[in-house]
């Protein structure tokens, strides 16, 4: 193991570059799941360092947020907003 990153995010982008090139000289028929690399890279680099910088909305209540305008996520429309962006996201790695 390595020292730790001084610069976490352009870490994550360059080990989450690195498994990418792996992966994509690596595929096979059996499947590689580039996808599957596209989303986890998103969540890694992105979205997780995001939330995290903004404490605030862990302490947000589900029931106080619905008042502010978000969204509410119910199991089943998460199940589908799941499914289209899969569909969406299938689109990028054929092209």
């Amino acid at each position: 193991m390595g020292m730790p990153p001084t610069e976490p995010i352009r870490d994550v982008v360059r080990r989450t570059m690195a498994n990418l090139q792996f992966i994509e000289g690596h595929a096979s028929a059996r499947g590689s799941y580039e996808v599957t690399q596209l989303v986890n890279s998103f969540l890694g680099a992105l979205a997780h360092p995001y939330e995290a910088s903004k404490p605030s909305l862990m302490a947000l209540p589900t029931s106080e947020a619905a008042q502010r305008g978000w969204p509410a996520i119910a199991k089943e429309r998460a199940a589908r907003i799941a499914y289209r962006a899969y569909r969406r996201l299938r689109f990028i790695h054929a092209g």
